[in-house]
């Protein structure tokens, strides 16, 4: 960036009114802004979205959106925007049916869509928005991106993919180089700022990595663990509910069709924080498709259950009720009080009944070796904020190329970051050297160096591989099938120690879901497995010294953290 031939990036840091639905008006007006901002070229906007189905349903959104906004026709504003993906789903499948429904012959016009997007940066092509799924073709290259749009959170949440987003876009013009204030704003959700930030400073540095990963220099620490395939039951629940009556009388909240509303960007390399003010149409119903879209939803559940509200509550009762909770005069209904209202007439739908769900069920015992473990890697941006590496002697050696260069530099500049020298003798671990992520772990393997003799070997479990345990919990109506991967795992003699880190106090759904699922795990494990004996703890900061000292005295079988008494509790 401080050569000026990349762009500095811009995130979004605070917004207005999170809970207005804006449609696609901030970015349309970001995109308008680009285009007097900077003259000399055709700047190009890009939504990134989590699957190929999504990718064409926003497309033909935007689509309208742009011919509304603009003026012209539908035609002409899909001379603006193309979709990208790398195939077509079966046209019987689910997404494939959300696109035939929407495009013709989509194959061929994925195929002219790759050809426009060859020469999107040549003037004379009219294309200025590029809608693209999370899992990006390789091989375009398009210099005139000056802003990014995540859709969803899911869309934008890797590493990875934002290298290859920011790839795309953060190369500056040809025309531009050298200049100042050349910028690519990322339109993110707000409560995403945070990790956004993270990860695009990871990207800016994605050169500045080294791996770490079992060497055979330490093979000697390797040690065998048990884990469980699962397979997903399908069973029924019979639940009664409280028949709830519908009084009519529905809470909706202050509506205007139009609304003031802004947004603040920061500046990645400078820390500047610019606002932008929108002027924002709100999304809106006429009273009457309101009502119907309210009758067609009871006439819905009406067909299904066989019930009679659709008769109950015809379309003129249901704008009446909708007349009288609006504010007087009203003759339109926003979006937010639209849901509100279809919430409150789903009241009538809370009768109960036998609602199913799917169960784990243990299926065989696996053995894995701490030697498969797959070659991690961490970034030097990391290490300069909560991460943090302990290395020794041997691992300087055990990296080759830009890896080796990488940490060579981070030792050379030792005082920037978060790393530091263990004796050979207390890294026990099959691993090249030891990584964490974030303040609790980083206290843990600080007081472990410490402690380090009382165990035969330990191992840092990568974050998304090698072993993981499934877990379930309730959120809202719907059960919610995850899993995680336990940070460290500990071998003294024939027993096995896994631990788990969080911040003090951390009593999340999550973590008490986790905590009763990784215990159910590892019995079950104890119970097929006579040799190796596990123990799984949720620890804390609070817990270390206690936990260290429950070890030594050789207490630890029946060592319970404070923070596992909370998730108990």
């Amino acid at each position: 960036m401080e050569e000026k031939v990349i762009k500095s990036v811009e995130y979004l840091i605070e917004t207005g009114d999170e809970r207005k639905m804006k449609g696609f008006q901030e970015i349309w007006d970001n995109h308008n802004a680009n285009i007097k901002k900077y003259k000399e070229i055709k700047p190009i906007s890009i939504v990134i979205t989590a699957d190929i189905a999504k990718c064409v349903e926003v497309w033909d959104d935007l689509v309208k959106f742009i011919a509304q906004k603009e003026g012209i026709s539908v035609e002409k504003a899909k001379k603006k925007a193309i979709w990208v993906v790398s195939g077509i789903p079966a046209k019987s499948s689910a997404g494939g049916k959300k696109i035939f429904k929407l495009v013709d012959k989509p194959e061929s016009e994925r195929q002219k869509n790759l050809q426009l997007l060859k020469e999107v940066d040549d003037p004379k092509n009219k294309v200025e928005w590029i809608i693209s799924v999370a899992m990006l073709t390789e091989g375009w290259d398009v210099k005139n991106v000056f802003q990014i749009v995540p859709h969803e959170s899911k869309a934008f949440n890797s590493k990875l993919l934002i290298a290859q987003v920011l790839g795309r876009g953060l190369r500056i013009p040809e025309i531009y180089k050298g200049k100042d204030d050349i910028k690519v704003r990322v339109n993110n959700h707000i409560k995403f700022s945070s990790h956004i930030k993270n990860l695009v400073d990871e990207v800016l540095e994605i050169e500045d990595r080294f791996s770490w990963f079992p060497v055979e220099s330490r093979a000697k620490f390797n040690f065998e663990l048990h884990n469980l395939s699962y397979k997903k039951d399908l069973e029924f629940r019979q639940e009664k509910r409280k028949h709830i009556e519908f009084s009519e009388k529905i809470n909706l909240g202050p509506q205007s069709r139009n609304v003031e509303d802004y947004n603040v960007y920061k500046d990645v390399l400078t820390g500047e924080e610019i606002t932008s003010k929108y002027n924002i149409q709100t999304i809106a119903f006429d009273l009457e498709t309101a009502a119907k879209m309210i009758w067609a939803m009871l006439a819905a559940y009406d067909t299904d259950e066989d019930t009679e509200f659709r008769i109950k509550y015809t379309k003129t009762k249901i704008k009446k009720i909708l007349e009288k909770n609006l504010p007087e005069k009203s003759d339109f209904i926003s979006y937010e009080n639209l849901n509100k209202a279809k919430t409150a007439f789903g009241k009538l739908f809370d009768v109960g009944g036998s609602f199913p769900y799917f169960k784990n069920r243990a299926d065989e015992l696996q053995t894995l070796n701490t030697s498969e473990i797959t070659r991690q890697s961490v970034s030097a941006a990391s290490l300069k904020r909560e991460g943090m590496c302990f290395y020794d002697t041997g691992t300087m050696n055990s990296l080759e190329g830009d890896e080796k260069a990488t940490l060579k530099e981070i030792l050379e500049n030792e005082e920037e970051y978060k790393i530091k020298e263990i004796e050979s003798a207390k890294l026990k671990t099959p691993l090249n050297c030891l990584t964490v992520n974030y303040e609790p772990e980083r206290k843990f393997a600080k007081i472990l160096f410490q402690n380090v003799e009382l165990f035969d070997s330990f191992v840092k479990n990568p974050d998304k591989s090698f072993y993981r345990i499934p877990y379930s919990f309730k959120k809202g109506t719907h059960m919610k099938y995850l899993n995680f991967h336990p940070d460290f795992f500990f071998k003294k003699e024939n027993d096995i120690l896994v631990v788990e880190i969080k911040k003090d106090d951390d009593d999340s759904k999550d973590n008490i879901a986790k905590n009763r699922d990784a215990q159910k795990h590892f019995e079950m494990i104890n119970g097929k497995e006579s040799k190796q004996k596990y123990n799984f703890y949720f620890l804390s900061p609070e817990d270390y010294v206690e936990f260290f000292q429950a070890v030594r005295e050789n207490r630890y079988k029946n060592f319970k953290s404070s923070l596992m008494g909370i998730l108990e509790s």
